[in-house]
């Protein structure tokens, strides 16, 4: 368990408390970001009637992947006894939010009204 944790938790080196303090608040500020873009490209390639449903229907995926991960997590726990592969899990998937934003609108043009 001790070197699964050493993944996840940068060791003590004598450096002190503040570098990892400075490394999850960039991670924290990088995320941040990545949601701000999220609801930007909504507003960019939806017409104004479709955002508010658009964005809505993304919470409301956001919250049910939300319970299927502790889930997941729960059962990998249980029986790895380690964090390592929800860890891995929860660090590629901002590479496959990307992929998954890029594939279906390489080119992000928008999205004509619906009432035509």
């Amino acid at each position: 368990m001790h070197d699964t944790l050493s993944i996840a938790i940068p060791r003590y080196s004598g450096r002190g408390f503040w570098p990892s303090v400075l490394r999850i608040g960039l991670a924290a500020a990088a995320h941040q970001g990545f949601s701000a873009n999220l609801f930007t490209t909504a507003s960019a390639m939806f017409p104004r009637e479709a955002v508010a449903s658009v964005v809505g229907m993304g919470g409301m995926a956001g919250g049910i992947g939300g319970m299927l991960m502790a889930e997941v997590v729960g059962s990998v726990l249980q029986a790895t006894g380690s964090y390592l592969i929800p860890f891995l899990i929860s660090g590629s998937s901002y590479g496959v939010a990307v992929l998954a934003m890029q594939l279906p609108a390489p080119r992000r043009d928008r999205i004509q009204d619906l009432q035509k």
